[in-house]
């Protein structure tokens, strides 16, 4: 069947063009349609025609063409819906917008044929004074119009005069309350709109009286309905401001401000009002319809042009009052300052928004857009609508995030610094909330506006950019909070250790935790920077291969910083020194005061500090591990009685351990060795203190003072270094005498040869 439809619909266009151009030719088409017709039959097949006649001409055969023509139409339409729902979405929208663009530049070409022809108005202008008739109409119609409009003017005037003591009554009574104020307020403008009643009742009173003609009827009538119109908005605008009035203003405004909104609201109302009376008054008498189209452009030019000046005047005072400038007082943490926090942020571009908008209605206005202004009425009330639930979103969203990252007594006390840290990211991801919140709010306004937003979003690029959004939304929200988990489960673990006693643990993990913390984050934030940049289209293969090569070239380079960073971490695991131990390595001796990533800080006891590679030690001599001993040698003569030597250095051991500044930092009772050298010139007894670590200078500095006390009080020796001269002994056993004469004589010798001294006589 679909093989029969094939070559139905190949057969099908050149049959109905032949038989149209058989049946109607003749008739349809002029001499050169038919000339072309026919040198188009000659490359026809003949055999083929005749088989359309054979088929036309048979009964049967007709109507299983018609059928097959039915339902091959059939089969057509059922088609192209499928094939509309399959077509893509960006052809559609671009045919719009280049339909758009097509609309835009056939109104801007129509406006710019009526702005051409503006001197027309001039033309038609010296055409009406060209003549004594036409002159001696127009100043018939002036002279009526304006006597008409001076009695109205007169009657005015007259009105407000007899009105000026209850007015002044009215605008001097102090209203304290708010119900006082407003009755006041409307008295006083009853009071104004009966001078404009008196100037509508005279000027309609007078204008039949003077038998004016039609057109100069329209024209005074137009110009009276002017007058009155721009007398009521103002009566009307000194009710809502009252400028001259602050007793009775009901907004909160002050007396400068009142006055300069008023001032242009006269002047926005007078150009608009009058501008339109005198165009009527000029279409009456029959000004041609493309130099009023011109003049009225050219009026919305002059009000949009007002309203732009009016905008940038109040840029900064508008931009003040959205940042809160103007109010200050509310420093807590309510839904109102949150608004005029998000307010503020858009306080530096409401100007161009209102700009935009002025240039958009003058755009409608210029090109006299077809449902332009309701478009943009509807418009307005949805963007106002979505910023209005956007701003209670921030604000709500705020004080919903206030207190999600308000941390509770309990959970505080089991992880300290919790709050600090859910602190540091309150703010970040109130800033966040709330700009992707606006943006939203933003692409809404921006679809209310006709942009196709949401259509553009439906399309397979708009439904790509949104997963990779959602996609590094999540990763970066999730690497953060891998790493505050890390963080606080670290915090946690040193807590638990400290209140478990176990200092010199905690310690250790102080010192260890910082390097795995940053060796963490560093994995953390190059994993999810290649998950980022995968997501958004880059590729990472060459990227992760130069990173290879590059770690490879630095860890044939860096080989001691390797070994630095393996063999300090070997170190402080085993903990063979940590933050605060004196220890000797590598020939330094010092107070531990760091433990870097590859290095360790010494500190001397003169104050010079040592910054040793892990790669340079060796050993490891921690003199402050645990617990320390205070090693005691004494020497004596060899004529003291040792054990009487040991009895004294007991009871002294005895006393210091006694004593309540010493007996915190001494653990055990003094351990003696017994007789541990006997030297050249005495005989060493060695005992030791077991000490808390760090004591053991303090405790044998102060056990060495003791024991020379002890040992001076009994007589005891402490023998020093000196050298004994022995010169032998004689034949019989005796020594030999000293030689001193020798010695004598040869001083003697010397002084005699010396003869006397420099200054002696």
């Amino acid at each position: 069947m679909f093989h029969r439809l094939r070559h139905i619909l190949l057969f099908l266009p050149g049959a109905l063009f032949l038989a149209v151009s058989l049946a109607f030719g003749p008739a349809a088409f002029p001499v050169a349609a038919q000339d072309k017709a026919a040198a188009g039959a000659q490359g026809i097949d003949p055999a083929a025609l005749e088989k359309l006649v054979a088929t036309i001409e048979d009964e049967q055969a007709r109507k299983r063409f018609l059928a097959q023509l039915k339902a091959l139409i059939a089969a057509r339409k059922a088609a192209e819906p499928a094939g509309e729902a399959s077509a893509p979405a960006e052809p559609a929208l671009m045919e719009r917008l280049a339909g758009r663009a097509r609309t835009l530049t056939g109104s801007l070409q129509d406006l710019a044929a009526a702005v051409a022809d503006l001197p027309r108005a001039w033309n038609w202008l010296r055409s009406r004074l060209a003549g004594e008739a036409e002159r001696a109409a127009l100043i018939g119609g002036v002279w009526k119009t304006a006597l008409a409009l001076l009695l109205g003017l007169l009657a005015e005037w007259l009105m407000r005069l007899l009105l000026r003591g209850p007015r002044r009554r009215v605008e001097d009574r102090e209203g304290e309350t708010l119900a006082v104020r407003a009755v006041g307020l409307a008295i006083r403008t009853l009071l104004d709109l009966l001078p404009v009643a008196a100037l509508a009742a005279a000027a309609y009173a007078v204008l039949p009286q003077l038998a004016p003609e039609a057109t100069t009827a329209r024209v005074a009538l137009t110009l009276i309905f002017g007058f009155v119109l721009v007398r009521a908005v103002l009566a009307a605008g000194r009710a809502a401001l009252a400028p001259r009035v602050g007793s009775l203003r009901l907004l909160p405004l002050s007396d400068g401000t009142a006055a300069y909104l008023y001032v242009w609201l006269r002047r926005l109302t007078g150009t608009v009002v009058y501008g339109a009376v005198l165009l009527e008054a000029l279409a009456a008498f029959d000004l041609p319809g493309s130099a009023h189209a011109a003049l009225l452009h050219l009026l919305g030019l002059v009000v949009a042009a007002m309203l732009i000046v009016l905008i940038l005047q109040n840029r900064r005072p508008v931009a003040g009052r959205l940042r809160g400038e103007a109010d200050t007082e509310d420093n807590g943490a309510t839904p109102v300052r949150g608004l005029r926090r998000t307010l503020g942020r858009l306080g530096d571009l409401w100007h161009v928004v209102a700009i935009v908008y002025v240039l958009a209605g003058l755009f409608v206005w210029l090109l006299d857009v077809e449902g332009g202004f309701a478009f943009m009425a509807r418009a307005t009330v949805l963007s106002a609508v979505i910023l209005l639930i956007a701003l209670a979103a921030v604000a709500g969203l705020g004080r919903l995030l206030g207190r999600l990252f308000r941390i509770e007594d309990a959970l505080l006390e089991k992880n300290p610094g919790l709050q600090q840290r859910a602190n540091r990211y309150l703010a970040a991801v109130r800033r966040t909330v709330s700009g992707a919140i606006l943006v939203v709010a933003l692409l809404a306004i921006l679809d209310v506006w006709g942009f196709g937003i949401a259509e553009l979003l439906q399309t397979p690029a708009g439904r790509a950019f949104a997963r990779t959004v959602l996609v590094v939304l999540v990763v970066t929200v999730g690497a953060f909070i891998l790493w505050e988990f890390i963080e606080t489960a670290a915090a946690r673990y040193l807590s638990r250790l400290d209140e478990a006693g176990e200092d010199s643990r905690a310690l250790r993990m102080r010192t260890l935790l910082p390097m795995v913390e940053k060796a963490l984050l560093v994995a953390i934030v190059v994993i999810a920077a290649m998950i980022v940049l995968s997501e958004i289209g880059l590729d990472i293969g060459p990227l992760l291969a130069g990173a290879g090569v590059l770690g490879l070239a630095v860890g044939f380079g860096a080989q001691t910083l390797v070994k630095d960073v393996i063999t300090g971490i070997f170190i402080i695991v085993e903990d063979s020194m940590a933050i605060g131990d004196f220890v000797t390595v590598a020939g330094r001796s010092g107070v531990v005061e760091d433990l870097s990533v590859r290095s360790v800080t010494l500190r001397g006891y003169s104050g010079s500090k040592h910054t040793i590679p892990f790669s340079s030690i060796d050993d490891v001599e921690n003199l402050t591990k645990d617990y320390s001993y205070a090693v005691l040698d004494y020497g004596v003569g060899y004529g003291e009685n040792v054990d009487a030597v040991i009895a004294v250095i007991r009871e002294t051991g005895e006393a210091l351990r006694a004593d309540p500044d010493w007996r915190d930092h001494i653990v055990e009772e003094l351990e003696v060795a017994g007789l541990q050298e006997l030297g050249d010139s005495a005989v060493v007894i060695r005992s030791r203190f077991k000490c808390r670590p760090g004591f053991q200078w303090g405790v044998r500095r102060e056990m060495n003072r003791r024991i020379k006390a002890a040992f001076d009080a009994r007589g005891i020796e402490i023998p020093f270094p000196h050298v004994t001269l022995y010169f032998g002994e004689g034949k019989e056993g005796d020594a030999l005498p000293l030689p001193a004469r020798m010695v004598e004589d040869a001083v003697r010798t010397d002084l005699a040869e010396a003869g006397p001294a420099e200054g002696e006589a």
